[in-house]
C-alpha cells in the first residue's frame, strides 16, 4: 500500500470517484474504520446518467510517522 512505502504523510488529500458505483467496498471499510483518516462525501451522480447515485469521497490523512 502506500503507506507501506511513504507516499501517505499527515495532510495527504485523496480523491476517490465512483466509490459506490462500480464501487469500492473494501477501500470504504479501510478508510472509514482507520483513525489516521478523516473521510467526506459529496453526494453527485453517474456521468452522463442523471438517474444514477453516486459518491465522490475525499480522504485527508492525520498519520504519523516517524
Amino acid at each position: 500500500m502506500l503507506e507501506d512505502v511513504g507516499l501517505i504523510k499527515s495532510g495527504t488529500m485523496i480523491v476517490a470517484d465512483n466509490v459506490i458505483r462500480p464501487g469500492t467496498p473494501d477501500y470504504l471499510e479501510y478508510v472509514r474504520n482507520n483513525p489516521n483518516y478523516t473521510s467526506t462525501f459529496y453526494e453527485g451522480k453517474i456521468e452522463y446518467r442523471e438517474d444514477l447515485d453516486d459518491v465522490i469521497l475525499i480522504v485527508s490523512s492525520s498519520l504519523i510517522t516517524i
